[in-house]
């Protein structure tokens, strides 16, 4: 169980019925430091008025600065709705201070009743006093809960956000920059929206779940820690949200390296049981300071939280390390036994082709790392072959994000509703040649049918 301590000033930021903006709600904050300063952005919601001929609470994003991680004063109204783009709300800020300029990713809600094309990201970049300098609509696509990396990876701008967030699954994911104004380049993300799947970082548990960016990366001496919202359940009655959070490689944030095995806390205070939404807690800021993690977020979308652990002791609780958690050469003297980490491959409900299940796997080793080729099955139960490599043979390096191979043949292609396609594949190595028998199944008949490539086009990844 992790150890989470709730900050006694909870709720530290509770609505201000004296400033109709920001009367009826704040929450969801995000806290920066900046020169022994801390300045908070948040999302703020006002009482019920008319506006483009809608009666209806507008949410904005205020702003104020103060001298310690829960305090705050002369508090503004920082972002609001100005633009076709964000005219009915300004939701949910992530804010990162790079370089010389704050930039503030929040949902922009362009229409009324509120849809998912209608629901993206905005920007809004602002000076170190906390002034607006510009805003820009980032995404063409409905999205929600974009932030910055506080530095540039391999010398490039790098951002994570929640693609179709509105239109399950939704999926967290990876957006490089070569230079800031490809932030909100339209021919930049229609081709990065066109090949989402490669860069999705695979967190979903299960297809009936959700899930959502929490807070902007905070970089560790062991990877970029990401703070997210879990959703259990997210289309039942049994809805019940939660933080966890995962452990991203320092150059390659596709890459996890661990995550959280249970929640880091889930709603039990009054103030995080009764509100405005139930029953929920939605994470929004990450702080480091020493070996202290602070995270801030909102209470039933009313009120600003934030609660603290030990840095340290969460880090070794994420790490997955087969070395610590996996002695081979014991295993081995007491004859066969299952690994404690088991299943190595699960499904990911983010990828329709492997949602269902991943399973029967194939392995051989070469080149210096085990490959493995399963049987992957969508929801519409059709079987293609995916890929992963890793290099104890435990723990998963890499994945394919589509099938290396899918049905393409008459005898196995689907030709009524269940089961079909390409299944369990078993590889075999002759000669630089890797041959590969499976079963091909068409609904009606199963066969046996084979394969094969070249060893170095496999090891290669080349699956033409």
């Amino acid at each position: 169980m992790y150890t989470i301590k709730r900050f006694d000033e909870n709720p530290f930021l509770l609505p201000d019925a004296n400033e109709d903006w920001e009367a009826f709600a704040a929450f969801n904050p995000c806290v920066i430091e900046q020169n022994d300063e801390f300045l908070i952005f948040y999302r703020a919601q006002s009482r019920p008025h008319k506006l483009h001929n809608e009666t209806l609470s507008i949410s904005s994003i205020g702003f104020s600065k103060g001298s310690d991680t829960v305090h705050f004063n002369h508090r503004k109204q920082l972002i609001s709705p100005s633009q076709s783009w964000d005219k009915f709300g300004c939701e949910d800020p992530r804010a990162t201070l790079l370089g010389n300029k704050i930039y503030i990713f929040y949902t922009a809600l362009s229409f009324f009743a509120f849809e998912a094309k209608g629901i993206r990201i905005g920007l809004a970049i602002a000076n170190t006093e906390g002034e607006v300098l510009e805003k820009h609509v980032v995404t063409p696509f409905n999205s929600k809960a974009m932030a910055l990396f506080p530095e540039k990876i391999n010398g490039k701008f790098a951002a994570i956000l929640t693609a179709n967030t509105d239109l399950p699954p939704a999926k967290i994911a990876l957006a490089l920059f070569d230079e800031e104004q490809q932030i909100w380049s339209i021919d930049y993300w229609e081709d990065w929206y066109a090949n989402l799947d490669n860069h999705v970082i695979p967190l979903l548990r299960n297809s009936n779940d959700h899930l959502e960016v929490g807070a902007a990366p905070v970089k560790t001496a062991k990877g970029w820690l990401l703070i997210y919202c879990y959703i259990n359940h997210y289309f039942s009655d049994e809805r019940s949200f939660a933080i966890e959070a995962v452990l991203l490689d320092l150059d390659n944030p596709l890459k996890v390296i661990g995550r959280t095995t249970e929640a880091l806390f889930t709603p039990e205070e009054e103030y995080e049981l009764i509100g405005d939404i139930e029953n929920v807690i939605f994470p929004s800021g990450a702080l480091i300071q020493g070996d202290k993690l602070t995270i801030y977020y909102g209470a039933t979308d009313t009120t600003c939280c934030a609660a603290c652990r030990s840095l340290s002791e969460l880090l070794e609780k994420i790490i997955f390390s087969s070395s610590d958690i996996f002695y081979k050469s014991q295993y081995l003297k007491q004859g066969f036994k299952r690994y404690m980490n088991n299943p190595i491959i699960a499904p990911r409900a983010e990828f329709s082709w492997e949602a269902k299940a991943t399973f029967n796997p194939a392995a051989i080793y070469s080149d210096g790392k085990f490959h493995l080729v399963y049987r992957a099955l969508s929801n519409d139960d059709t079987s293609t072959f995916g890929y992963a490599s890793s290099r104890d043979g435990f723990t998963i390096d890499e994945r394919s994000t589509s099938p290396i191979y899918q049905p393409s043949e008459y005898f196995e292609k689907k030709l009524k509703p269940g089961n079909s396609g390409c299944e369990d594949p078993r590889l075999t190595i002759i000669d630089q040649h890797i041959y590969i028998f499976y079963t091909a199944f068409d609904g009606y008949t199963p066969r046996v049918a084979y394969n094969t490539i070249l060893l170095d086009d496999f090891v290669n990844q080349r699956w033409l």
